[in-house]
């Protein structure tokens, strides 16, 4: 029975390590189109949108494969 539970809890957190990497690039987004924002931090806020994206594109790649529940969520 742990197993079990074990087992649907990773296949949860797969989906949501994928959905908290691509939230945290819609918050980077959002600061970059702040109309206030400067070059400097508007630059910081491209490059930690583009890096949280990577990491949401890569999740989504590597668990695809391994958890046959999984619902693709990066297009």
């Amino acid at each position: 029975m742990r197993w079990a539970e074990e087992l649907l809890l990773v296949k949860n957190e797969m989906e949501w390590t994928t959905r908290y990497f691509q939230h945290r690039a819609r918050v980077w987004q959002d600061r970059f189109d702040d109309p206030l924002a400067q070059p400097g931090p508007k630059a910081y806020a491209a490059w930690q949108r583009a890096q949280w994206q990577q990491l949401a594109v890569d999740a989504d790649r590597l668990f695809r494969p391994v958890n046959s529940d999984y619902v693709p969520l990066v297009t």
